[in-house]
């Protein structure tokens, strides 16, 4: 395979990586040690960190259209002039996928930091995870911005294929255990504004609507109980992980999830006829 060819794949899977994903927002702290943010600084360096990747993406998709430019027009004349100019863009057009890469995992890692709902193990173990991809993305951009020939950028973009898988697991960990987690707060609201309800039943007067209340209770507490064993059953996929990775875990749990979506809607929607029982 050409130089040209391996750099041209490499740059279209990077789109489509990202593309592959909602954009999600979060930032990296530059300590180690676990932090704590309150909700008016989560979304400050959200605010700040979406601009900062939406700016950088664009800055991508322009710089790659003047690589193809580049590299047709190398391909058209053959000079050297050309294989320079073609060079030089491939150079800067690989520095700023990075960038833009590592951008993207500390948005990712905010956004996990944020989310409750998620037992802290598990998080700071994706967490970790995010954080080596991005500490390995900053090494392989660091190698990019050394003065290099066409064949030293050649061997540095093959390492990118190992590199984009570390990045693409790390990225569905997360986003994964978001997906749970999330779901997760959800639910555990539901079961307070069970209990608080199950209160307010017991203390309201009226035999026909006490009848009635109860039997509505009832309903909605076993549809918030089915829910347990679905929630084990995606944890369980969690915590072991096929061959396929957290990607394929991803793609697996989604009927679940959306299952227990559906679920968590209905019940909210009998918790709020209940209050009007």
């Amino acid at each position: 395979m050409t130089f040209f060819k391996k750099t041209f794949l490499s740059l279209i899977f990077t789109l489509l990586f990202l593309a592959n994903f909602s954009v999600i927002y979060a930032q990296e702290n530059e300590a180690t040690d676990p932090v704590v943010y309150d909700k008016e600084s989560f979304s400050r360096d959200i605010r700040q960190l979406k601009l900062q990747y939406r700016g950088e993406l664009e800055e991508y998709r322009s710089l790659e259209n003047l690589y193809l430019i580049a590299k047709s027009q190398y391909h058209k004349l053959g000079t050297l002039a050309s294989l320079e100019d073609a060079v030089q863009k491939t150079q800067e057009v690989m520095i700023l996928r990075d960038r833009v890469l590592r951008t993207y995992l500390r948005l990712l890692r905010l956004k996990l930091l944020s989310q409750p709902g998620i037992e802290l193990p598990e998080k700071t173990a994706a967490e970790q995870s995010l954080l080596s991809a991005i500490k390995n993305v900053e090494q392989h951009q660091q190698e990019f911005s050394k003065s290099l020939d066409k064949v030293q950028i050649n061997e540095i973009s093959e390492g990118f294929e190992v590199l984009i898988d570390q990045v693409e697991e790390a990225a569905y960990q997360a986003l994964t255990l978001m997906s749970i987690g999330e779901l997760q707060t959800i639910h555990d609201k539901a079961i307070v504004l069970r209990a608080d309800m199950e209160v307010e039943i017991a203390s309201a007067g009226g035999a026909l609507k006490s009848t009635e209340r109860k039997r509505s209770f009832d309903e909605t507490n076993r549809l918030l109980e089915s829910l347990k064993s679905k929630f084990d059953l995606i944890e369980e996929k969690y915590a072991n992980p096929s061959s396929s990775g957290y990607k394929g875990i991803h793609q697996a749990i989604q009927k679940q999830l959306n299952s227990i979506h559906s679920s968590l809607s209905q019940a909210l929607t009998f918790l709020g006829e209940l209050l009007k029982i």
